[in-house]
């Protein structure tokens, strides 16, 4: 055969081995048109033989035309040096020798050594008459139909003949296997023919496909974000799904624990540039309202408070970024474009996934409580709200203080008691005086009277003396009663205050003994979480988790792992 018979079966292959999954490239095209030449340098008379002549008249001289050169031993003892070090290329070399003893076989002389050192002469053809004779016009005609048929393959394989063979299938379940084997190097995207289940509307167009559901479809997602199920009971109900490859994508699985934390670490864990889908399930504090889904689409997140996420986007989290994850686990899904210089490292892409440490838990604040009696001293529960010093919990019932408390009842009546005791001898002694002054005018201005008598001679001496001892003796009388209310009223106000020490000293003592028992809240929030942590014969340690609006700042972060 001539060479450019040759080069034209080496076309074909190319497109054949291509479509069956060969990686074809520069140097893979050149080890083949060089594979489908290099036989013939067993003659000086042939393209490949006329520009090494010294080797090709030295094989031609020792073994002859289409002998060594033209056996299977030469096509691997050739190709596999190269392929020990460059497989694509090794096989790319093989096959273009094994293309050519492949057409040699159609040549009316056959190949007499393709099984070397045995001789037999292999044809492909079994009729002499159909045999092709070198430089004929059927070889001609050949040569046209190997290197059309290698034109018309050629796109055809450029996503292998299976994908092709899917591609006429077109149904949701083929559409798994393309997206299975692109999703972690290219976009994959999907033109879809079909009606939406729901509204009965007409689908077509492309879509973006974001998920497999097992093997029974793909989900997908529109320019506006919207996903639809395309299966069998999906919310797209399609005729036809053929998918085909995008872009090169730089592509990056994570797997996250997220129990503890807020939906914000989350979020705030994001690449900016990065496209992100989350999967998994997350159990909330609280429960949240889940808007719901535009009608005729897939709900990304179901639930309240036990969230199941099917590719959820960042978007879709972020108004429940405040929400406080109790357990549960997301695989993020992150991935971006290779841009003009074709397919980047994931470090290229600036693709990873971390989470903030334990200590940036911006809002979440934990109350360990050690050694409590039991459960009973916990004073708050989940979705509580707290304020800054409130009680969360008493180390001890509130009839320990019992003693105290009777105590203070008791000191408070002596107090009350010791009060209405001093206005009691208040009102005796003003009442006494009132009396006593009452007799000592009249008394005082009768001895002055006789007094004056007496100066007139008017009365004895005798009457005058009487007159003023009297007067004297209810003078003594009020000085007297004056003195012994003073005695009586320090007496009542000393045994007053001292009641009213002893009272304060009590108040004391139970606030101290209190304060001792209470564990209060150090910030104003929302209670998340109330967990039992630990449990002995000491006592009941718990953690309560408060929501709240104080920050704190962010410390190392917390790589995720990937699952690639």
């Amino acid at each position: 055969m001539q060479a450019a018979t040759h080069l034209a079966g080496a076309a074909l292959t190319l497109a054949v081995a291509r479509g069956f999954g060969m990686e074809v490239g520069p140097f893979e095209v050149g080890a083949m048109m060089l594979g489908s030449l290099l036989p013939d340098i067993d003659t000086t008379t042939a393209g490949a033989g006329r520009y090494i002549r010294p080797v090709s008249s030295w094989l031609e001289s020792k073994y002859g035309h289409r002998t060594v050169t033209h056996s299977l031993l030469f096509a691997v003892l050739v190709s596999l040096p190269f392929w020990l070090l460059w497989p694509g290329v090794g096989l790319a070399l093989f096959l273009g020798i094994f293309s050519h003893l492949l057409l040699d076989t159609a040549n009316v002389n056959g190949l007499p050594y393709l099984l070397f050192p045995v001789r037999h002469t292999f044809w492909f053809l079994p009729s002499r008459r159909s045999r092709i004779r070198y430089g004929s016009s059927q070889e001609t005609t050949l040569a046209v139909i190997l290197a059309l048929s290698g034109v018309a393959l050629w796109p055809l394989s450029a996503d292998t003949f299976s994908t092709e063979v899917r591609r006429l299938i077109a149904s949701p379940e083929t559409a798994v296997v393309d997206y299975a084997n692109w999703r972690d190097t290219n976009e994959v995207f999907a033109e879809l023919d079909g009606f939406n289940s729901d509204t009965q509307e007409k689908v077509e167009g492309k879509y973006r496909v974001i998920e497999a559901l097992g093997r029974r479809g793909v989900l997908v997602e529109d320019e506006a974000g919207n996903a639809y199920q395309v299966a069998e009971n999906g919310q797209i109900v399609a005729y036809r799904v053929r998918v085909q490859k995008g872009a090169a994508l730089a592509v990056l699985d994570s797997r996250v624990s997220v129990g503890g934390r807020l939906l914000r670490d989350v979020l705030a864990a994001v690449p900016p540039d990065a496209r992100v889908y989350f999967t998994g399930e997350l159990q909330l504090s609280a429960p949240v309202n889940i808007p719901p889904p535009a009608a005729g689409t897939f709900a990304r997140i179901a639930g309240t408070d036990r969230l199941t996420l099917h590719s959820a986007r960042p978007a879709d989290l972020s108004p429940f970024a405040a929400s406080y994850v109790v357990a549960g686990s997301l695989v993020a899904r992150l991935s971006a474009g290779a841009g003009r210089s074709g397919v980047r490292s994931r470090q290229e892409a600036g693709l990873s996934f971390e989470l903030p440490a334990e200590a940036s838990r911006t809002e979440a604040r934990t109350v360990t409580l050690s050694g409590l009696p039991s459960l009973a001293g916990v004073l708050v529960e989940r979705g509580a709200n707290v304020l800054e010093g409130q009680p969360l919990a008493r180390y001890v019932l509130l009839a320990d203080l019992a003693d105290l408390d009777t105590q203070m009842t008791s000191k408070r009546r002596d107090v009350a008691e010791a009060k209405a005791q001093r206005a009691r001898a208040r009102a005796s002694f003003e009442q006494q005086r009132d009396t006593l002054g009452r007799t000592l005018a009249p008394a005082q201005e009768a001895a002055q009277i006789q007094a004056r008598l007496y100066a007139l001679g008017a009365v004895a001496r005798v009457d005058m003396e009487q007159a003023q001892m009297r007067a004297q003796a209810v003078d003594d009388q009020m000085t007297a009663l004056g003195l012994n209310y003073s005695d009586t009223a320090a007496q009542a106000r000393a045994r007053a205050d001292g009641l009213a020490l002893d009272l304060q000293a009590l108040q004391g003592k139970r606030a101290r003994s209190a304060a001792a028992q209470v564990v209060r809240s150090p910030v104003a929030g929302k209670v998340a979480e109330v967990r039992v942590k630990d449990a002995t014969q000491a006592g009941v340690s718990v953690d309560v988790v408060i929501i709240s609006t104080l920050a704190t700042a962010p410390t190392a972060p917390v790589k995720a792992s990937s699952l690639y």
